[in-house]
């Protein structure tokens, strides 16, 4: 099930339910992950923004247990909590820069994001 709340472009939010069904156990099990996120643009280009978000049960999961693999270079996200900003330099494209507190499966963390983004048409 997947759920998205937006309001007026201020607050964005999606909330995951999955229900997962391993073949060779036979063990049904279920997991949510969620997040919220409010902006606020400053002047045109900028928007800064603060992000959280969370999960129930999905340490106890088998199935996200699969994506953590021998050399850890992947890192299932627990809880996060960010704040950032973001310039829209042009109608399809933009820069953010992020900065977050992670919880995974295996540790805790604090990131640097830089991110390029681009919609095509």
């Amino acid at each position: 099930m997947f759920r998205r709340v937006e309001g007026d472009g201020n607050p964005v939010g999606a909330r995951v339910e999955l229900d997962v069904d391993l073949a060779p156990a036979r063990r049904t099990e279920s997991f949510i992950s969620g997040y919220l996120q409010i902006e606020k643009r400053l002047s045109t280009p900028f928007t800064v923004f603060a992000r959280v978000e969370d999960s129930a049960r999905m340490q106890e999961s088998r199935y996200v247990a699969l994506f953590d693999d021998l050399d850890s270079d992947i890192d299932i996200a627990l809880r996060r909590q960010a704040l950032g900003v973001r310039w829209d330099y042009t109608r399809r494209q933009a820069l953010t820069f992020e900065a977050s507190h992670v919880v995974s499966l295996t540790r805790s963390s604090n990131e640097l994001r830089l991110q390029w983004s681009a919609a095509i048409p």
